[in-house]
């Protein structure tokens, strides 16, 4: 379910002034908001989506500390190649810089430390090397 389906959900049950659906213990503890920005290189149409996430999942490989996780988690990362992205206002494929930024945290934010990645060229997965001490 995305952040809008959510909020209408929740702004119906509470002008029938019923709970909000979705809505646990968990969730008010837990539960952040992040947007999703991807900027077309083409046309410079932003195109956001916002998303519910419990949990972050940070990337350690290289990084030393977690602010310098956090830093990669948010930095801008080229959509190119084979992995272009689809611009409505093109209407085709097209190079794009995509980051994510978290709207709102959670009272209890969990970090997600990403100690492995797939290695292609091995067809393994295999341990990112990168975890010191936090």
């Amino acid at each position: 379910m995305s952040g809008d389906e959510l909020e209408l959900l929740e702004g119906q049950a509470k002008a029938r002034g019923e709970a909000s659906p979705g809505r646990t213990w968990v969730t008010d503890i837990f539960q952040g908001r992040l947007v999703n920005e991807t900027r077309c290189l083409q046309c410079e149409t932003v195109t956001s989506r916002e998303e519910v996430f419990m949990d972050l999942g940070l990337e350690i490989e290289n990084n030393t500390s977690l602010g310098a996780c956090l830093r990669q988690f948010s930095s801008t990362e080229m959509l190119s190649c084979d992995n272009k992205f689809f611009c409505d206002a093109c209407g085709c494929l097209q190079e794009a810089q995509k980051r994510m930024k978290v709207r709102s945290l959670p009272p209890c934010l969990i970090f997600h430390l990403k100690r492995f990645k797939y290695l292609k060229h091995l067809n393994r997965w295999g341990g990112s090397g990168g975890i010191g001490c936090f």
